[in-house]
């Protein structure tokens, strides 16, 4: 039984983290277009995440930008064991396109 909760578990571990890296390439993707600020990354990274229905709990979305975009999801999976959290932390990052001449 404990073979099949731990299975379980991981599972739900690794979705969140492809849904905390799905989120975050869709945060760079945003921010990175010419005109764009990083706000407007953070806020396409927060909604994707409302819209995934993710179990990430606890969730930090950070930014920075420059010359690279870059984009932060950090949380903690809620598991089936009182008290035990697992961190979930992953990052995108992109060059901002710029226009150059001829």
């Amino acid at each position: 039984m404990l073979l099949i909760f731990t299975t379980i578990q991981a599972g739900l571990w690794y979705h969140a983290r492809s849904v905390a890296l799905s989120a975050a390439q869709r945060g760079v993707e945003r921010a990175r277009v010419q005109g764009a600020t990083i706000g407007q990354g953070t806020s396409a990274t927060s909604d994707f995440l409302d819209r995934a229905g993710s179990s990430i709990s606890d969730r930090s979305v950070t930014g920075s930008d420059g010359a690279t975009v870059r984009i932060d999801v950090s949380g903690t999976v809620s598991t089936w064991i009182p008290g035990l959290s697992l961190p979930v932390h992953q990052h995108a990052s992109a060059a901002r396109e710029r226009v150059t001449a001829p």
